[in-house]
């Protein structure tokens, strides 16, 4: 490959991201992506705020919480290690 290919491809590339942000669809979409966000957001910090986790899984069968323990134990190793 040549350094024109590699800048030809950048210059047409470059040009296909701007006829897409152009493109009122492209803002629409971005929207509805961001209002979905948020939605999500506050109704997780809606129930978080409203639910005690904690009383819930008293009334788990026993294995259960030793379960989610497990995993959470599991997902903080593999991050010390991973990160």
């Amino acid at each position: 490959m040549d350094l024109s290919d590699i800048t030809d491809f950048l210059h047409a590339a470059a040009r296909s991201v701007g006829a897409e942000v152009t493109s009122p669809w492209f803002y629409l979409q971005l929207g509805l992506i961001l209002v979905g966000a948020g939605i999500a957001l506050a109704a997780g910090a809606a129930v978080r705020s409203r639910v005690d986790m904690t009383s819930l899984a008293m009334s788990w069968p026993a294995p259960l919480p030793a379960v989610r323990e497990r995993a959470g134990r599991q997902r903080t190793h593999r991050c010390i290690r991973g990160c």
